[in-house]
Parts: C-alpha cells; structure tokens; sequence
C-alpha cells in the first residue's frame, strides 16, 4: 500500500461517518493531524515558513575565512576550495563556449559531453587557463591541435582528441569534439559532415590509435560508401577471390570479349560510385587491367569522389590522435595521395575502401 492510500484509509478511519468530509472542520483537522505523522508538508505550510535569511556578503566572507584558518593545516581541503573558487567564475563562460560550438548535453547519447569536459578541467584545476587561451585561435592549414594552448594544456587537449561517442547511428570519431573546442572558426556539425569550417562542412578522418598503447597507431580510416557494398557480392561467382580489383581483374582476364567486359565493370564502377552518371568519370582502360594496381588506383579515385560527392563534402581534417598533428586537405590532394607513402593504401577488409596510412 502507497503512502497516499494509508493516508485515506487512516482518514476514513478516524471520522466519526467512517468517511471523510472534505466540507468538515473537524475532519479536516484530521487529515492535518494525519499529515504531520507522516511527514508531509502541503503547499500552504511551505509558503507560512519563514524564509531563511540571507547573510550579508561580508559575513559570508568572514566566516569562509574563520573556517579557512582553523583549517590551515589541511592541504588537501585548502587545495580543493582553491580550485572550487577558481574555476568556478569560468565554468559559466565555457559552458556558453561550448553551446556556440554545437558542444551540448545531446551531442553524445547516454553522455552529459559537456559536464565530462568541464569535470576533466577542474581536476586539472585548468577551466581559468583553457577558457582564457580558446579566444582567438584559428586553424591553419596544417600544424599541431594539442600545441595550440601550450604545455600546460597540452595532457588534457591529448585526452579530449581521443574522445569518441555516438549520436543515434552516427559515430562521432576522434578529433571531432577537440577541433571546435579549440578553434574558433569551428564548430561541430548538424548536417553531413563531421565539423563546420569556413560556413562548409569538413570531414574529419583521423588515423587509428592502438588500443593498448595510446601512443601507436594502428588501422587507420577507410573512406567507404554503403552503396559500394554489392560490389563484391556482384562478382562473387568466381574463383572465391574477396579483393574487389583481383575480382575485376579476373573477370577481365577470363572474358573472350575483353571490351565488353570493360564495359560491365566500368558500368557497375558508374552506378556504384556516381549514381550512374559518367560524366567526367575516370573509368578503367585496357593497360590498367594489367594489374590489380593500377585497377585499385582508380577505384580509390572513384571511391574518393562518390563519397566527397554524396556527402557534398570539398575539405578533409586529417587528424593523427597520437601526436596531435593535423592538416586540411582538398579532394584533389587526397585523390593525388593515392598509392602514395602518406596517402591511401588497401584497407584491410577490402580494397574497395582505401584506408589513410598517413599524411604529411
């Protein structure tokens, strides 16, 4: 039995009718009698109460430093109201920075990011130095994300550049909280892309990090389509073979007619990556089904551009969570970077997705 139904029975219980006249004085009386056994307040009594006075501030002050003297001795409760005073006059101010950045209580599910932020700063007893050195900063086209608020700064801008999370669907990956937080030019993304520079979105892929040494790298980003799944399941009649450009390769080499097996795969390659319009699109020749290389190199291309193009994205952040470096690059440059030691290379699980090895 809830609480409201013992206060009914107990009411009903006590009225001289065997029930309860909300019209009666005295049954009234009861139910006040009632709720005082049990702890309830109502409404009316709450407002009768005196409210309680405030001290003047300099009472306040007084008291505050009565109690700081007598506890003079005590180290670490002097360095935590320390640290209280001092941040607190700034968590106003960064909680604001962090709204104007798309930096909210829902941008992670499950995750108040904001709280998590300010709580990794006032440990660090860093809020005061992290919202006075965020003013003015722009990003450059290349350079070092976890130098740009100086060495101080340097551990707690490490652990916000490894942040990840989720929203929905959607991964949020690293660098994507620490580039808004820094930079004032940016600001995290509501739309298709990761992050908001220069009014357009720019896509953030940053190299992987061992997960048991954060200081190594490991696989990096492979930049895919969903559309592009089909594709090995598309040739999957052959001998077995998983790498997209062995698959085409050996359809090729197997075909009687060679051009027109050139044509279904340069066909397929169109409607996967570019939603069937051929215009402008690299497509495969003769020469370069002579090696599962050069097939590769410009499926990479055709991978890079059907996913720049479907996500309308013209700027790339690429990030390395390691070490903090970073630089923007246009489509035209990763494209350029294909084959390259510090561009893309065959992922992993296919060659279909060109994974980011490194950049320079």
């Amino acid at each position: 039995m809830n609480v409201v139904d013992k206060v009914l029975t107990e009411w009903a219980f006590r009225c001289k009718k065997g029930y309860p006249d909300m019209n009666n004085s005295d049954d009234m009386k009861i139910l006040k009698e009632i709720y005082s056994e049990y702890g309830i307040v109502t409404e009316e009594e709450k407002e009768e109460e005196p409210k309680k006075k405030q001290l003047p501030n300099e009472e306040l002050v007084a008291q505050i430093a009565d109690i700081l003297q007598a506890e003079k001795g005590n180290t670490k409760l002097l360095t935590r109201v320390l640290r209280t005073l001092k941040n607190t006059s700034h968590v106003d101010d960064l909680k604001k920075f962090l709204v104007s950045r798309n930096i909210d209580k829902t941008t992670f599910d499950n995750r108040n990011l904001p709280a998590e932020l300010i709580d990794i700063l006032a440990k660090a007893n860093l809020v005061d130095k992290f919202v006075a050195g965020i003013k003015d900063n722009k990003l450059q086209s290349s350079g070092n994300a976890y130098d740009t608020l100086g060495p101080e700064l340097k551990p707690i801008l490490s652990a916000f550049g490894r942040l990840t999370g989720a929203k929905g669907s959607v991964g949020i990956g690293r660098g994507e909280i620490l580039f808004p937080m820094i930079y004032s030019d940016v600001s995290k993304s509501e739309t298709a892309g990761d992050l908001v520079y220069q009014g357009k979105d720019l896509e953030v892929k940053a190299l992987g990090i061992s997960t048991k040494n954060p200081d190594q790298l490991a696989g990096g980003p492979r930049i895919s389509l969903t559309r592009s799944a089909p594709l090995s399941s598309y040739y999957k009649t052959q001998s077995g073979k998983t790498q997209i450009a062995d698959i085409f390769k050996e359809d090729y080499d197997i075909a009687q007619d060679k051009k027109a097996a050139l044509d279904k795969i340069n066909n397929f390659i169109v409607n996967a990556y570019y939603k069937g319009d051929s215009t402008g699109v690299e497509e495969l020749t003769e020469p370069d089904m002579a090696s599962t290389q050069s097939i590769a190199k410009v499926l990479y291309k055709a991978q890079i551009l059907g996913y720049t193009e479907a996500k309308s994205i013209t700027k790339f952040l690429l990030f390395n969570p390691a070490t903090g470096d970073y630089k923007v690059s246009t489509v035209d440059e990763l494209i350029k970077s294909i084959g390259t030691d510090v561009g893309f290379k065959p992922a992993v699980r296919s060659d279909i997705n060109p994974q980011l090895v490194k950049f320079s």
